[in-house]
């Protein structure tokens, strides 16, 4: 709305490449190259990233940057983990390795909007710092990128994946989480009456 698009056609299949974007400002609201593709259910925006610059983006979108500096790297490898896995696998969002839906994949959110939505400069530098101090660092098990799979909070117990997903993966088995009772959604409690219930 408040920016300027250059947009440059590359193919003849409706795709085109966007050169640049920026705000009124001159901050630039996305990084690396810019595709919009036209799809049946609308225009799809695809953001291809350098790797750690993408992590930048998704270590504030899934863990508080008030959480310790072992947990953001902690949270860094396993994202990296997670994204890599899917740039290996198959694409199960066309040209797209991942989206920013953290029901879906991993949330993002650009840094420049990060700190346009209230965050701040020292949170953009922890974030920054616990990428850059596990740069390459991934978990793999057998030699493989492991589908680091992730969630706030377990209820106390994680599941096995067979009972999840209906396939035994050797490494996510059920085991007992201890301290989530602290989490912030450990109980939720909402009240119905007889008939809405």
């Amino acid at each position: 709305e408040d920016g300027r698009v250059t947009v440059i056609p590359e193919k003849e299949d409706g795709k085109v490449t966007v050169y640049s974007i920026s705000r009124a400002n001159g901050t630039p609201s996305y990084r690396g190259l810019l595709e919009i593709a036209r799809k049946e259910e609308g225009l799809l925006l695809i953001n291809e990233l350098p790797l750690e610059e993408y992590l930048y983006g998704v270590l504030p979108s899934e863990m508080p940057s008030d959480f310790s500096k072992e947990a953001l790297k902690a949270q860094a490898v396993v994202a990296r983990t997670y994204a890599l896995r899917r740039t290996n696998g198959k694409e199960k969002h066309g040209s797209a390795a991942v989206c920013t839906k953290s029901s879906c994949c991993q949330g993002f959110c650009p840094t420049e909007s990060y700190l346009m939505k209230g965050g701040n400069e020292s949170s953009v530098r922890k974030v920054r710092e616990a990428v850059l101090a596990t740069e390459g660092l991934v978990l793999v098990f057998n030699g493989k990128l492991i589908d680091a799979t992730y969630f706030s909070c377990s209820g106390g117990v994680t599941e096995d994946a067979e009972a999840v997903w209906g396939t035994e993966i050797p490494y996510l088995q059920s085991v007992e989480s201890p301290g989530e009772e602290r989490a912030t959604h450990y109980v939720d409690t909402v009240r119905y009456s007889v008939k809405d219930f």
